[in-house]
């Protein structure tokens, strides 16, 4: 509003009169103002009329700043820490990760395309995407597609920003319709079986440790094999996400549950040494195959509190190795 802050002089107990414009006034006769007798009170309206001479009274004016289009800055929203929150998977009734924003020139805000049970709240100029996924089983779509909708004070509206939340089953089918517990990492680690694999895809040349039952703590493969034994849709680790795996269980910062998937006594099964026909590491140590070998035994290992460097195993051809198998879910 364009606003004048005039004082009648004709009146020896002057009020405040404001000029007050619209874009329906007839400025040829008549103009517009609005009153504050009291501050306490709020302001009357009325027109105002040119007098006997044609002319207005006399006031004094204090102007109010307009905003013309294109004076607002664009309202923003920044996703905080790892962009991989906003692009995630989570297992099926299990918390998201939260999805956080920094929001600069924004009025207002909001997120559309949310279920129940996650929701976006805005404290200051923070905003925070946080919940519970759904139940996969009741899901017709397993990807949750949202977007940020931001205005400014001009009534700017734009999209801010976009994501997704994958929910996925928290088992996946073997072949023998053997169920599988799975976990979803956050920080793009990636979904990970934290069960042993216990199939005859991929022709287990072992399934019994020396002196356990059969299967206590899955089967063993030769290396060739491991990579045709993993369930549908996943696939053997590679290096990389290995690597992002063990730094983020040994950073200190995966909750107790997440340490217990590599350091409890069911992870640690051992391998068998075909070499001299011997059994190794049995309560003492995890190994896994990755998919990153050709001619020399690579694999990856966990104790009781850290997952080790992938490393050559103890030497010797590949063949001579007979190793479990634990599988992450393909990005293909």
């Amino acid at each position: 509003m364009l606003g004048f802050y005039p004082v009648n002089i004709l009146d020896p107990n002057p009020d405040l009169y404001y000029w007050s414009s619209t874009e329906t006034a007839d400025y040829a006769s008549y103009g517009y103002y609005f009153t504050s007798f009291n501050p306490n009170t709020p302001p009357s309206f009325g027109e105002s009329v040119k007098n006997q001479s044609n002319t207005w009274g006399t006031y004094v004016a204090r102007c109010v700043r307009r905003n013309p289009a294109g004076v607002c800055p664009a309202p923003v929203a920044i996703l905080t820490g790892d962009a991989s929150t906003a692009k995630q998977k989570v297992l099926s009734q299990k918390a998201i990760f939260n999805i956080t924003y920094n929001l600069f020139s924004v009025e207002s805000v909001e997120v559309i395309g949310l279920p129940a049970g996650i929701t976006a709240a805005r404290k200051g100029n923070t905003l925070t995407i946080s919940g519970t996924a759904p139940d996969y089983d009741l899901m017709s779509e397993k990807t949750i597609d949202y977007k940020v909708i931001l205005t400014n004070a001009c009534g700017t509206k734009t999209t801010g920003s976009a994501g997704s939340i994958e929910v996925i089953e928290s088992t996946v089918e073997g072949d023998s319709g053997t169920k599988y517990k799975v976990y979803s990492y956050p920080d793009g680690i990636g979904v990970w079986m934290i069960e042993n694999l216990k199939e005859n895809t991929g022709s287990p040349t072992m399934t019994t440790y020396s002196g356990q039952s059969e299967g206590e703590r899955g089967y063993y493969y030769p290396s060739d094999d491991a990579r045709t034994a993993c369930p549908q849709g996943y696939e053997l680790p590679t290096v990389q996400q290995v690597e992002k795996l063990r730094k983020y269980i040994n950073s200190g910062e995966a909750t107790a549950e997440e340490m217990d998937h590599w350091f409890s006594e069911s992870a640690h099964a051992g391998y068998y040494w075909q070499y001299d026909s011997s059994w190794q590491d049995w309560g003492n140590n995890g190994y896994w195959w990755i998919a990153d070998f050709y001619f020399v035994p690579y694999a990856f290992g966990a104790d009781t509190g850290n997952i080790n460097e992938i490393n050559q195993m103890n030497g010797g051809p590949i063949d001579d190795y007979i190793l479990p198998v634990r599988c992450v879910k393909s990005e293909k």
